[in-house]
């Protein structure tokens, strides 16, 4: 499929995550807030709506919002207003989501859509914990083994707890235990104003960590999947995985050996964190701005001779030659339909203007007509 099968063009992260689903609040324009690749990750309204309320967590409740299909109209290069083009969605249904561009509306009616949900006021882990902690080693140099291999004492102790067995898999072989949550990063598991003074020391404890098969840490870290403590603690699969998708089950297992109410399973609350900053690295943002930010726009603008475009001011003579290579990128294709879409509008412009000049002078000779009989 396209980009433009979307009805617009996706961003670096889209196309990356292979979303096929799409959630635009409107602000000046219509802006991407949400989006699901949903041959990896079905979604209902009902689910999406217990997500959201999950990532505002203690900021909340969230308020009251319906999705509802919309149809995206430019509104420049690279921008899009969202128009309604269908009823609002139950917020309890739980029937699949058809793919699609749905709308982020604040009334059942789908008629009030300005402004960002409060969830846009959530400090955002755009970045996963594996390329946070890549981002990390520069800064932390020598110490950074102490931030991301867990100490032998604890190490050893959530080796005997899982009995040496993958948590997921009940695997024994290329094994590793590692973070739920790194410390190094636990601070991004909080909001902004407890970050300044954050204690990493209630992630330094054997709860926070887990035996797992080696090629499943690489996922986990890069937020792939996640566990889904609320939903029975169901995997959640964010990307494809390949042949390691494979190896995970429906559900993450219980341990047998292990009471339910033992304190050996809170690993739960930290998988509940590692969930959050999955949901938030990868289902939130990816508008098309962050890949063609307005200054990169201006500037292959004016690399391609496109300095003033208007409807009273546009000069073709001023642009490159349709066969100079700059117009057969993407977003030169897209300043190629601006230009063209800024053409028409002049054209019709000026044939609206001719019309209402000829009409002006045919009601003064029909007064001159008029005059004469008289």
């Amino acid at each position: 499929m396209s980009d433009h099968d979307h009805g617009h063009v996706l961003s670096a992260k889209s196309r990356d995550l292979e979303r096929d689903t799409f959630i635009f609040i409107h602000l000046q324009t219509s802006k991407l807030f949400m989006g699901f690749n949903q041959k990896v990750t079905p979604v209902t309204s009902a689910l999406i709506h217990r997500w959201v309320a999950f990532l505002i967590g203690d900021r909340g409740p969230p308020e009251p919002f319906w999705l509802c299909p919309v149809t995206l109209v430019s509104a420049g290069i690279m921008a899009y207003r969202m128009v309604a083009s269908g009823p609002g969605i139950d917020p309890d249904l739980s029937e699949p989501l058809p793919p699609g561009n749905y709308g982020w509306y604040f009334d059942a009616a789908c008629t009030n859509c300005w402004g960002p949900p409060n969830l846009a006021n959530s400090p955002f882990r755009l970045t996963t914990i594996e390329g946070r902690l890549e981002d990390m080693k520069e800064y932390l140099s020598e110490d950074f083994e102490r931030h991301e291999f867990p100490p032998i004492a604890n190490a050893t102790a959530a080796t005997a707890r899982d009995q040496g067995r993958c948590r997921f898999t009940g695997a024994t072989e290329n094994t590793t235990v590692a973070w739920i949550i790194p410390p190094a990063v636990s601070w991004e598991t909080q909001d902004f104003g407890r970050q300044s003074d954050w204690d990493q020391t209630p992630f330094v404890v054997t709860e926070n960590l887990i035996t797992m098969q080696a090629i499943l840490k690489t996922h986990f870290y890069g937020n792939n999947f996640t566990v889904d403590v609320d939903d029975n603690r169901r995997i959640i699969i964010l990307r494809s995985m390949g042949d390691a998708q494979k190896l995970l089950p429906s559900h993450f297992p219980r341990q047998s050996h292990i009471s339910e109410t033992s304190n050996a399973e809170s690993v739960d609350h930290y998988l509940r964190l590692h969930c959050r900053y999955s949901l938030n690295a990868m289902l939130l943002n990816g508008d098309i701005s962050e890949t063609y930010s307005n200054g990169l726009i201006l500037q292959t603008m004016h690399e391609l001779g496109v300095n003033h475009v208007g409807y009273h001011d546009y000069h073709e003579s001023d642009m490159v030659p349709f066969d100079d290579p700059g117009w057969t990128t993407e977003l030169g294709r897209e300043i190629m339909a601006d230009v063209l879409r800024q053409r028409l509008a002049l054209s019709r412009y000026r044939a609206d203007l001719e019309e209402e000049e000829a009409d002006a002078e045919a009601d003064a000779h029909s007064d001159d007509d008029d005059d004469e009989l008289v």
